[in-house]
């Protein structure tokens, strides 16, 4: 397909671009301020759809827009070449009229006829004609694709504006309701393949590194570990994140019982500390994300990471939640500081691209906490998802913010 008409074709999606909320255009602003609680799932949907759909028309859009500002680039280098070209021709057709005028005492209507007999021949006069035809249609493609690339580039803006607002409507729309939904549940299954498989020699601290993985499923063998140690302190999960709401409650009201960082998709989820992976699996897109949605473990994480961390001789559970599907650990690795866990995404029960965070100091060994984790992958180590501030036998919830910020 040529360039031109895949911009038109471009420019057609948006014109056409219609709701997803009951097959049929909507005022989202006007339900979201005046919908019930049971109609938040299906327009928190519709959203998530039309969000989805513009996201894609955007990906397709930069990335003619980028074709295009390569072809400019080419198109710049050649047109300094042949500009600078054409200026040593007609440098060097000046000098030789001006040694004409010098030799020969011609009027200016002859002059032209002497320029062509003596300067060059008519190989010179062909070469600056061709010269000039080039610079010509070098200068118009330019112009032209100038125009398509300030065109994709009004379209990309509109395009942004749209996605900003749908995702505004979201965040709205959860603040209406944020004392009413639960961020988890407890019901659904937990994926058996996904959690760690034995406790057989773990370390009293520290973690296990596996030096071979072939399945699905990982168990600690003696023989086939490392011990590491404590990490001396914390360290970020996620650079150039920002707080979008902290833990015990949410900015607009609700509880909420861990650390949202929000961050653009696809960025780098880092292990805070050394640890041992106990969950980690991806059953659903990266970006599904819409209100009341329980894909996942826990019901509404949707893809998630749990972990014990070691820390200045304390252990930690940590858990990540509302990840994209692009997650580079299993159950049962040994992870690092600073090693790479997954990227951010917007899944399960999510009104936009954010990781939730959950921290957890352990009043347990390392053998208990694994072995009470492998009798049901508690991401609440016993606290459950229903009260703030809580301790178990098995540990006490903490606010992430007092140990990663």
């Amino acid at each position: 397909m040529k360039l031109s008409l895949l911009c038109n074709c471009l420019f057609l999606c948006l014109s056409g671009c219609t709701h997803a909320f009951a097959n049929e255009e909507v005022d989202y602003d006007t339900l979201v301020e005046h919908c019930r609680l049971d109609q938040v799932n299906e327009i928190s949907l519709a959203l998530s759809k039309d969000l989805n759909e513009l996201s894609d028309q955007l990906q397709v859009i930069s990335d003619t827009k980028d074709q295009l500002k390569k072809q400019l680039n080419q198109i710049r280098l050649q047109k300094e070449i042949v500009d600078k070209e054409y200026d040593e021709i007609r440098t060097q057709g000046s000098i030789c009229l001006m040694r004409l005028q010098t030799r020969y005492p011609f009027s200016y209507d002859t002059l032209i006829d002497a320029y062509t007999e003596y300067a060059y021949d008519k190989e010179f006069i062909n070469e600056l004609k061709e010269q000039t035809v080039q610079k010509s249609k070098i200068e118009t493609e330019y112009t032209k694709i100038s125009h398509q690339y300030e065109k994709l580039h009004i379209s990309c803006t509109k395009l942004q504006d749209q996605i900003d607002h749908l995702f505004s409507l979201q965040d709205r729309l959860f603040a209406r309701f944020s004392s009413q939904i639960q961020e988890f549940k407890d019901s659904g299954e937990y994926n058996v393949h996904k959690i760690i498989q034995g406790n057989e020699q773990l370390p009293a601290y520290g973690a296990i590194h596996l030096e071979e993985y072939e399945t699905n499923e990982s168990c600690l063998v003696a023989g086939n570990y490392s011990i590491d140690s404590y990490s001396l302190n914390w360290s970020s999960v996620i650079e150039n994140g920002t707080i979008s709401a902290g833990t015990w409650t949410y900015p607009d009201g609700g509880m909420h019982l861990g650390l949202d960082i929000a961050a653009s998709m696809f960025s780098e989820v880092k292990a805070p500390a050394n640890g041992i992976i106990l969950y980690a699996d991806a059953p659903v897109d990266s970006d599904n994300g819409y209100l009341q949605n329980w894909c996942g473990w826990p019901a509404g994480g949707g893809n998630t990471i749990c972990m014990i961390c070691a820390v200045d001789e304390k252990l930690y559970g940590v858990s990540f939640a509302h990840l994209s599907n692009q997650i580079y650990v299993y159950p049962g690795q040994q992870v690092r500081q600073n090693d790479l866990l997954a990227l951010s995404g917007n899944s399960g029960n999510s009104s936009g691209p954010h990781t939730h965070i959950e921290i957890f100091e352990l009043r347990v060994s390392l053998e208990e906490a694994v072995e009470y984790f492998m009798q049901g992958a508690d991401f609440s180590f016993g606290n459950g998802f229903d009260m703030p501030n809580t301790c178990s036998n098995i540990a006490c919830r903490i606010r992430p913010e007092n140990v990663l910020l």
